[in-house]
């Protein structure tokens, strides 16, 4: 009889597991049609939503992403730089992490904020510098959930930072 009860505890508890899970997905799935339809205000709540129900998801890592990357879009740069630099703190691996430096970067150039730039380009150089360790470049490329493709090229003296295939941010040395 104990048997059979654990057994059935152990469903209902990986039952309740999937059902989160797929909710989490459904949601996800859901801003990401919103962002790649261009319906971005839209887009932009839905992430913050699912950002605050499902903050261990496997998703919230490009929902944080996305929600800076919006603030960036409608020149809310306050919120923007809070958002990337809590991003960075969270997720120092995250492979957008380069990115979401790059977005501040630019963000700074813009605000003539010379602190923080040469704060951001040191962080980004000293990252390149273990990169390019035995070769002469490295690109790195994310497609952010606003359909933003993003590619950075680290080479021997720059770093340089596209957005749709535009120079977005440079860092010389």
């Amino acid at each position: 009889m104990k048997k059979s009860i654990l057994i059935i505890a152990i469903l209902l508890f990986l039952a309740a597991g999937a059902a989160y899970a797929d909710d989490a997905s459904h949601a996800f799935a859901e801003a990401l049609t919103a962002a790649h339809n261009d319906e971005n205000n839209f887009a932009f709540m839905q992430f913050r939503t699912f950002l605050q129900e499902y903050p261990e998801s496997k998703y919230a890592q490009q929902a944080m992403f996305a929600i800076g990357e919006y603030y960036f879009m409608s020149a809310n740069y306050s919120q923007a730089k809070e958002t990337f630099y809590k991003f960075i703190e969270k997720y120092p691996d995250a492979a957008s992490r380069i990115f979401a430096m790059a977005y501040l970067l630019n963000m700074a150039s813009r605000l003539s904020d010379n602190k923080a730039s040469l704060d951001i380009q040191k962080k980004i150089i000293n990252f390149t510098r273990l990169t390019l360790l035995f070769r002469k470049s490295k690109e790195y490329k994310y497609a952010s959930a606003f359909n933003k493709k993003l590619v950075a090229v680290y080479s021997i003296d720059s770093i340089k930072f596209y957005a749709q295939d535009k120079l977005f941010a440079e860092i010389s040395y």
